[in-house]
């Protein structure tokens, strides 16, 4: 370590770390050089091969690091774990263990980690073995190893390999096509009318799901090869909701605890979730909304007076589904026996008919009249139950993914587009121009369920007075890339 050394970001003495971009900054972890980037990026250049900085720190050329000890063929696995190398992962843990011999363990371990992404996809020795070399970094970086989420995996990764032999690809589902003559009920659209080249097919299920028809129907839309969006009308999936479950009524029962909800100003109206505390890419933080707490009842006066110059949006979690248990928020009795009302066995002939995996939980929307949630995809199938008021969707396929312009993985805003659907600026996103007629406009009245597949882009208009709608996400069952 060279002495006299401190944080470019707390000045603490001897940081352990230094930026692997121009070896010049040296930091006490992640955290200081995510605090220190908005100044240090614009001054952080790789170094030339060969080149010393001005602290000393000198860029190794390839030349001196293939001489390094550990950097010799075949050698870099057992060096760096102790266990017998896996022919394509040879060059990743190469790398990894020349950034070691270097004693950068933090760009190591992103070496690793990065190799173990684009190797998962194969389920082979090469994963296992950078999979092991990942949790021995993060030991060595002296932290535990992260628990693996349900699901992590965004499109800005790469995507797996699906089992063609077992699931072989189907033709979708052809979409009506809609003229742009047609005008939608409701408010004007908050998105440009040029987007919309298709409607949503509907599906009328009041023969029941005994019904051969409505079965063969909802199968087409639900095939785990190619699930499309449809709207299913006319089926009792949770009817006591649809008639009673309406703003004052939800007053009445959801008690005093603390609910998740959003504020935006009134003239935007405009929603969305921020991740600020999974924003690992250190990235400028970013928000649509600002996230609060408060209780229902709060939240309806709040809305109402409108002393504060903003709107609420009411999205917190009704029931969550976890290794066999249910459990709910503290609701008042009748509110907990009208979710005893819901008919599961409808919810779980959907999600064996898609292919679906297990239920996640079921989350409440409470908005008001021309609320808008912003372009977005979510990472779980998605029932959407509308209650009150009605929804008009504009869904974009995956494929429109880089015409939507999404944020990088690890962003707070992970999962959102940045191209903005009611102004779309054409000079700032080229790739947009794509989009025009490629989006399914599905607009949902009460009772109605929309079946929304996951990875689907969806840009959401409340339209009534009350707006109340209930979903059911469900995990991915992996059963199309097994």
């Amino acid at each position: 370590m060279e002495q006299g050394l401190r944080c470019g970001a707390c000045g603490a003495k001897d940081p352990p770390a230094r930026c692997s971009r121009c070896l010049e900054v040296w930091f006490c972890g992640p955290a200081c050089q995510r605090d220190a980037w908005p100044q240090h990026k614009l001054g952080c250049r790789k170094p030339e091969e060969g080149r010393t900085t001005s602290k000393g720190a000198r860029r190794p050329s390839q030349k001196e690091l293939a001489a390094l000890p550990w950097a010799q063929p075949g050698r870099a696995v057992e060096q760096l774990l102790g266990v017998a190398p896996a022919s394509s992962a040879d060059a990743v843990l190469e790398q990894a263990s020349r950034l070691l011999t270097s004693k950068q363990p933090l760009e190591a371990l992103g070496t690793v980690l990065s190799g173990s992404l684009q190797a998962g996809q194969d389920h082979g020795p090469a994963a296992s073995q950078l999979e092991e070399a990942c949790a021995g970094l993060w030991r060595r970086c002296g932290w535990e190893p992260p628990a693996r989420e349900r699901h992590d995996y965004s499109l800005l990764h790469a995507e797996p390999k699906p089992a063609a032999e077992r699931h072989p690809r189907k033709q979708p589902v052809t979409m009506p096509a809609h003229s742009l003559e047609e005008d939608a009920p409701g408010p004007p659209r908050r998105h440009a009318h040029a987007l919309v080249g298709h409607r949503c097919p509907v599906i009328d299920a009041a023969a029941g799901l005994e019904c051969k028809e409505v079965l063969q129907q909802l199968a087409a839309h639900l095939d785990i090869r190619a699930p499309m969006p449809c709207i299913i009308k006319n089926l009792p999936i949770f009817q006591r909701a649809v008639d009673c479950w309406d703003v004052d009524y939800l007053s009445k029962h959801m008690g005093d605890q603390l609910y998740h909800t959003f504020a935006s100003s009134t003239e935007e109206q405009r929603f969305a979730y921020a991740f600020e505390c999974r924003n690992e890419g250190g990235y400028e933080p970013a928000s649509i909304a600002e996230a609060c707490q408060m209780t229902f009842k709060d939240f309806v006066a709040r809305q109402k007076e409108n002393k504060d110059g903003k709107s609420y949006y009411l999205q917190t979690p009704v029931l969550r589904y976890e290794n066999g248990v249910i459990t709910s928020a503290k609701f008042d009795d009748q509110l907990e026996a009208d979710l005893h009302t819901m008919d599961r066995t409808i919810v779980r002939r959907l999600a064996t008919l898609g292919g679906f995996g297990e239920l996640s939980r079921n989350q409440l929307f409470v908005s008001y009249s021309d609320f808008l949630t912003a372009v977005h995809y979510d990472q779980q199938h998605n029932l959407f139950l509308q209650l009150r008021g009605c929804k008009r969707f504009l869904l974009f396929d995956v494929s429109c993914a880089p015409a939507l312009y999404p944020y990088p993985a690890h962003h707070s805003l992970d999962r959102k587009a940045r191209l903005d659907l009611e102004r779309p600026d054409l000079e700032a996103w080229p790739r947009a121009a794509a989009l025009r007629g490629r989006g399914v406009e599905a607009i949902l009245d009460p009772g109605d369920l929309l079946f929304l597949p996951m990875s689907w882009f969806h840009h959401v208009h409340s339209i009534g007075e009350e707006n109340i709608s209930l979903n059911f996400w469900f995990y991915d069952s992996g059963l199309l890339f097994e």
